[in-house]
């Protein structure tokens, strides 16, 4: 019984890992669309309105650059804020399925067998078999 539990465990762990990753992609996504909408907007907008107010004053050269400049600063904070932040409980989760996966081969006849199939993608099928199979019990 020991060793299911350690692949109830395992399938746990690497559900929590999928799930926060899918988070933080579609967070990601979402900023990264907002940066370019806005980017375009402003781009735009202000990009026009902007220098026919500057440009009578300070010439059409410096009017362009001044607001190339505010654009960059702009989109710079937006890229900053779309970064990918470092998910302390998805780590966790990993930590915990590789252990549970080490101590199953080192404990059941099933973690031998599980050996031959652990190329580096093997784990994760497994886990995804386990939590189909806990979800339909």
């Amino acid at each position: 019984m020991l060793s299911l539990d350690l692949l109830a465990v395992a399938a746990s762990a690497e559900g929590i890992v999928l799930r926060r990753g899918a988070a933080g992609m579609a967070r990601r996504a979402v900023l990264l669309a907002a940066a370019s909408a806005c980017g375009l907007v402003l781009f735009g907008l202000l990009q026009a309105a902007g220098w026919m107010a500057l440009a009578p004053s300070q010439g059409a050269l410096a009017a362009t650059l001044w607001l190339a400049a505010a654009n960059a600063v702009l989109a710079l904070a937006l890229l900053f804020a779309a970064r990918p932040r470092r998910d302390a409980l998805a780590r966790e989760a990993l930590a915990l399925r590789r252990e549970a996966l080490r101590e199953l081969g080192r404990l059941s006849p099933l973690g031998e067998a599980l050996a031959l199939l652990r190329p580096r993608g093997a784990a994760v099928e497994i886990g995804a078999l386990l939590i189909g199979l806990l979800r339909r019990r």
